[in-house]
């Protein structure tokens, strides 16, 4: 850590053993490594991911990521080459990178960077505020998302289970080139910490709080 404050909320164990760690900070001094992406603090909270050795005796790469307002890297994963992607809240501006990915003006991000922490591959957001509450980059590269509390204008397939609601959940083409899928999921009000998970093999499992008109199936345990 840093002078200020520090928050880690995503963690991932790599092929080699190494740990990566993610989270926010808001203050000076936190320790960066030479070459990596971003050294300097950018203002207000920035992300920061951090790679250790596996018996976490040494530092072996760690970067900053933000705005100059209060950013927070909430999840973290890792695919199949070592790249490495954060999801989380952003509220101030940047420029979505590279050319081509898909982008709409949104307090949520992902960004994806290099094994070694050193260079940014992805940075974008896709039109949603809300509440980060799940993250998955499955094993063909696909990048899940789910929220609750969302505003914004996050994007609906013309194939969405519903077209509006306060929970939402969506697919997209490795490295963000496309909306595979999404939609908004109704009478979900929120997400208690750590409940929702993502299967590798593109199954969703989700557990939410509801305070009513939440829909069930024919045949379920209980239907009310």
């Amino acid at each position: 850590g840093g002078s200020g404050g520090e928050m880690a909320f995503g963690v991932k164990v790599g092929g080699d053993g190494s740990v990566y760690v993610c989270g926010g900070t808001d203050g000076t001094g936190f320790a960066t490594t030479i070459g990596a992406y971003d050294i300097t603090p950018n203002g207000g909270h920035d992300a920061f991911v951090i790679k250790l050795s596996a018996d976490a005796t040494t530092l072996l790469a760690s970067t900053l990521w933000g705005t100059s307002a209060s950013d927070e890297a909430f999840f973290l994963q890792l695919d199949n080459f070592g790249d490495v992607y954060i999801y989380g809240q952003c509220t101030g501006t940047f420029t979505p990178e590279p050319t081509g990915v898909f982008s709409q003006p949104g307090g949520t991000y992902v960004a994806k960077f290099s094994p070694g922490l050193d260079a940014l591959e992805i940075q974008t957001t896709f039109g949603a505020d809300m509440v980060p509450v799940a993250f998955l980059v499955d094993v063909c590269r696909n990048i899940y998302f789910s929220g609750y509390s969302v505003g914004g204008t996050p994007p609906v397939s013309s194939n969405a289970l519903y077209q509006s609601g306060g929970f939402y959940l969506a697919v997209f083409a490795p490295n963000m080139t496309a909306l595979n899928y999404g939609t908004y999921y109704i009478g979900a009000s929120h997400v208690d910490g750590g409940t929702s998970r993502f299967d590798p093999n593109g199954i969703v499992y989700q557990a939410v709080c509801t305070n009513g008109g939440f829909p069930t199936t024919p045949g379920a345990w209980s239907n009310v």
